[in-house]
């Protein structure tokens, strides 16, 4: 693939399941898509279909209870729901890659850390286990483990929660894919190892020319390190923009919610500003916009009709009524430093 060349298509993209309450739309109509070497950060809050979204893509959603009821993902010129099982499983692992967010029951339990990364190697290359080994103490090395020649024979329980990351770092990277799906990385990890998780994951993007769907709810790691936004909520993509565009001038309530939401070295003793009421039931959603029930801003249409996705600006859209008018309220971080362009909330 060349620099700039589309490398995944997900249009209109929709998943049920079925529950005990009845059928949910998990995800409902999304569309995205990503370039070479680009990172896209998915975000939203708990139970948005971010998760749901990435399964679907690399092919591990549960079916049942499970279902894709529309929709096509394209990825290198294919689409991917119109192969034999056989050949996206050839796929899945080789040439798109996932990073779950509890690398613990990631690793079994009963196997060392090597075994599982030198796995990939036998499993997809036909290698026996001396090459296996070899290449998984050099990607033990590559994420920095230290002492990964003697690592290697080590089970996942001696590990930390870090290097138990790094682990399945080092077996996603393994056959170095085109893409890289993030998903939650550092959810379980205090904030330092936080730090240099998301680190070692941007330094090997760029050595390995990755493309790469960040999967999160912290704003300051999707700004850090995307390149382009989508925000999604109860199953829809309700705003995307270019990362500078979308923090400069959020264009859905929803977005100005979760950034006002989002705690600030600046904050001092005031109150943490909260988004009210709770994220819908998706197997009961309401008839118009799902974020009504919670938005400052509704009008009585809201209610009543869905609004469709619309364009506000030069590659930013959002599903809402008012859109144009929360753009024009600019910046909710209106204070920069000059030396990274960071932006912070100040009210």
């Amino acid at each position: 693939m060349n620099a700039g060349e589309e490398v995944l298509s997900v249009s209109n993209l929709t998943v049920e399941f079925d529950t005990q309450e009845g059928t949910l739309a998990a995800v409902s109509d999304v569309s995205i898509s990503l370039k070479r070497g680009e990172t896209l950060a998915i975000v939203g809050e708990s139970g948005s279909g971010k998760s749901v979204t990435s399964q679907a893509i690399i092919g591990t959603l549960p079916m049942p209870p499970g279902r894709i009821t529309g929709g096509q993902i394209h990825f290198d010129g294919q689409n991917l729901l119109e192969l034999a099982p056989a050949k996206r499983r050839a796929i899945a692992g080789a040439r798109i890659a996932m990073i779950s967010q509890d690398a613990q029951s990631a690793l079994d339990s009963r196997f060392t850390v090597g075994y599982q990364i030198g796995e990939m190697f036998r499993h997809h290359r036909g290698w026996s286990w001396k090459k296996s080994r070899a290449a998984a103490v050099e990607l033990l090395d590559k994420v920095r483990i230290p002492n990964a020649a003697r690592r290697v024979n080590d089970y996942p329980h001696q590990f930390s929660g870090g290097m138990q990351q790094r682990a399945v770092i080092a077996a996603a990277i393994s056959l170095q894919p085109d893409l890289l799906i993030a998903d939650e990385p550092t959810t379980a990890l205090d904030v330092t190892v936080q730090a240099e998780v998301m680190k070692l994951l941007d330094e090997l993007k760029t050595e390995l020319d990755l493309s790469m769907i960040l999967v999160t709810h912290d704003l300051a790691q999707a700004y850090e390190t995307a390149d382009r936004v989508s925000v999604m909520y109860a199953g829809r993509v309700v705003e995307h923009a270019d990362r500078d565009r979308i923090f400069a001038a959020p264009a859905h309530p929803y977005t100005r919610g979760l950034f006002a939401a989002t705690p600030r070295m600046d904050q001092g003793d005031a109150e943490l500003v909260v988004i009210p009421g709770t994220t819908p039931n998706l197997a009961a959603l309401p008839q118009g916009c799902a974020f009504a029930p919670r938005c400052p801003y509704k009008l009585d249409r809201c209610a009543i009709e869905r609004p469709p996705s619309a364009i506000v600006a030069e590659d930013h859209s959002s599903a809402c009524f008012l859109a144009s008018d929360v753009h024009a309220l600019g910046s909710p971080f209106p204070k920069a430093t000059s030396d990274t362009g960071r932006r912070q909330e100040a009210q």
